[in-house]
């Protein structure tokens, strides 16, 4: 059976350097179109003055008006400590979004609707996103800056969380950190 993926593709700024890699814009790829064709859905916005102790506020387009609107924030107390505020839920402490099993452990877990899942890096700087069983819910390609969804997630506040922590594990990454 073939799985049908929407594809999130990241855009970030042209210059280089930490407060730049916090803004971005995703673009979403449905299943079937063709790379690059995609719609903005969306946009993270870091204030540019560099400040570790700073927000980067996310927001999503709705798909009944297509404006956006603010879906949470990322409060960075430094570039390895903050929390994050979801539509839904919050402070959640980074932390809690990159959870390891044991201290040898190079998977880092969330927890969202009372189950977890867990980030998996994988050659080639990718990742992937399974459950508990092993079931595979997204992966990261870093050659092609692209989260890629199975079309039956279609719970946006899922693939909030699916975003944000992708992104959070890819600075970790960046900072050689994960």
């Amino acid at each position: 059976m073939i799985s049908v993926e929407n594809a999130y593709s990241f855009h970030w700024a042209a210059t280089v350097g930490p407060a730049d890699f916090r803004n971005l814009r995703i673009f979403e790829e449905p299943a079937g179109s063709q790379p690059g064709c995609g719609m903005e859905i969306y946009r993270f916005l870091h204030p540019g003055n560099h400040s570790q102790n700073a927000t980067t506020s996310y927001h999503r387009r709705a798909d009944t008006n297509q404006h956006f609107g603010n879906s949470g924030t990322i409060e960075w107390m430094s570039d390895v400590d903050g929390r994050v505020y979801f539509a839904t839920d919050g402070p959640i402490p980074f932390s809690d979004l990159r959870l390891k099993a044991k201290s040898s452990s190079k998977s880092r877990r969330f927890t969202f609707g009372g189950q977890q899942y867990k980030w998996k890096p994988e050659r080639n700087n990718d990742m992937i996103c399974v459950d508990l069983t092993g079931k595979r819910i997204a992966s990261w390609s870093a050659t092609r800056t692209r989260l890629s969804v199975p079309t039956s997630i279609d719970n946006a506040i899922f693939i909030d969380r699916l975003v944000v922590t992708c992104l959070l594990n890819l600075w970790f990454r960046k900072l050689d950190k994960f």
